[in-house]
């Protein structure tokens, strides 16, 4: 998609973190498709990329974002950026496997840093250390939301490490998938320590053969989909984040 600068207002709020800004550049950055229709924007935050993405011509778009904090800013960013002909739905839910649950989301910062610079963002994916923020987000799976839409030509996935629990591998699923057209996903290194804790992981996602082969076999489900890698990047300098970006082949 050829790159524009975005028209914000003096109000509209966003991260300070200019690496926090690469990473909404990202998802749009190697689409070439039509810029018409629905996107759907999974882990939406404060809305830059829905902007962004409003501003390229799709008329269609769907905010989903777990954090309360984030919701509301997003919320109110919405209000000020109205693009005539773009109908914008916004959803504080959390997206993971199963509709009408409780999720638990997870304060980036640990108990005793006062620094850093994830300063309201969260993680679905928790390690020892790091603080309970919200104890009832409740949940929408991402089968019921792509069940809503004939086709969806731009699927944006950015959770957080969600993205394990959202694409648990079942058929329905894979059946579901072959509604969109082009898929963007930010993949966390769950097996890393540092970042998760890999025996909570594979607790929680037994469809996953250990915590370090999580990414592989997500990165196959998604090529048996019919999914082709267009693109792999590390997102915001960080070596356990990288954007995945896949084009639907046609022939399957």
């Amino acid at each position: 998609m050829r790159k524009e600068s975005l028209e914000l207002p003096g109000e509209f709020e966003i991260p300070q973190a200019s690496a926090w800004m690469k990473s909404v550049d990202t998802p749009l950055h190697h689409y070439d498709g039509p810029c018409e229709g629905v996107l759907v924007d999974v882990g939406a935050h404060t809305g830059l990329l829905s902007v962004r993405a409003a501003q390229a011509g799709f008329e269609s778009i769907y905010c989903y974002e777990a954090s309360t904090h984030s919701f509301q800013a997003l919320h109110s960013n919405m209000q000020l950026v109205k693009t005539p002909g773009v109908s914008h739905q916004l959803h504080n839910l959390a997206v993971t496997s199963v509709t009408g649950q409780e999720f638990i989301l997870y304060d980036y910062k640990v108990k005793g840093d006062s620094g850093g610079t994830n300063t309201g963002m969260r993680s679905a994916l928790y390690r020892d250390g790091m603080r309970n923020v919200h104890s009832q987000v409740q949940t929408i799976s991402l089968e019921d939301i792509i069940s809503c839409h004939p086709r969806i030509e731009f699927l944006k996935v950015d959770i957080e490490g969600g993205e394990y629990t959202a694409f648990k591998p079942t058929a329905s699923l894979r059946e579901l998938l072959r509604r969109v057209h082009y898929l963007s996903v930010e993949l966390h290194t769950v097996a890393d320590p540092t970042f998760f804790d890999p025996v909570v992981f594979e607790r929680t996602h037994p469809w996953y053969s250990s915590a370090e082969a999580a990414g592989p076999e997500l990165v196959d489900f998604l090529r048996k989909c019919g999914f082709i890698d267009s693109s792999y990047e590390l997102a915001m300098d960080s070596p356990t984040e990288e954007f995945a970006s896949y084009n639907r082949n046609r022939s399957v």
